[in-house]
């Protein structure tokens, strides 16, 4: 099972999208009223720096970056930003397009997540966070 935890707290880090777009309407607004270039500017610069700040990842993005997955099914119902709150199966493909399905186990403190093969053999992490 690979640990969440950091993952979690992560993921209750407010994405800032929201408070860009309304700085960028509001700079525009500002610049337009005003024909003031610094506005403009400052508007641009929100633009970019929405760009460069990431996102917090979902469970999905994290899950295939984890064990090296392709993708995990769309039709896997898993919420964005927490762990399940039970086990569920899936489909998962991999990176050569193999598709499986899998069992997507949460450990009993919510903390940590596995994915098992229909075997109950544990699937190998890649490493990579």
């Amino acid at each position: 099972m690979h640990d969440f935890s950091q993952w979690l707290q992560s993921a209750d880090a407010m994405d800032m999208t929201p408070l860009f777009i309304i700085g960028i309407i509001a700079c525009l607004m500002v610049g337009v009223a005003t024909e003031s270039s610094s506005s403009l500017l400052l508007a641009v610069l929100s633009a970019i720096g929405m760009l460069v700040i990431p996102s917090p990842h979902d469970l999905r993005t994290e899950i295939t970056q984890v064990w090296g997955l392709e993708s995990v099914s769309s039709e896997c119902n898993l919420p964005d930003h927490e762990l399940p709150t039970g086990n569920t199966r899936c489909y998962v493909t991999d990176k050569t397009g193999h598709k499986t399905l899998v069992e997507i186990r949460v450990s009993k403190d919510g903390t940590k997540l596995g994915l098992y093969d229909t075997d109950g053999k544990a699937l190998k992490t890649t490493g990579k966070e």
